[in-house]
């Protein structure tokens, strides 16, 4: 859920709105879910219950080094610039 707080400056709202509801992260997020829990089950009937550790400090590491790399492409949107909340959705409760 780190992407979200980034993506808040890089997208406008109506964008967020798509990209919250059926398609885009949810999509990853769900890929990941599923392919994820396979890979380790595969990596640790190669490698014993140790691959668990390394098969998630892999993960973690990836996911580390692409967030530098992202990072390192494009200087910070400046607060009074950025439109953080835009994506936020609201919750109403109907009486």
């Amino acid at each position: 859920m780190l992407t979200l707080p980034r993506k808040d400056d890089a997208y406008s709202p109506l964008y967020c709105l798509a990209a919250l509801g059926p398609g885009g992260f949810v999509f990853t997020f769900g890929l990941g879910a599923i392919i994820g829990p396979l890979d380790m089950g595969f990596a640790m009937n190669v490698l014993g219950p140790f691959a668990f550790w390394v098969v998630l400090g892999g993960s973690f590491a990836t996911i580390v080094l692409y967030a530098f790399y992202r990072m390192s492409q494009r200087d910070a949107v400046p607060a009074s610039e950025s439109d953080a909340g835009a994506c936020r959705l609201e919750i109403v409760h109907m009486a």
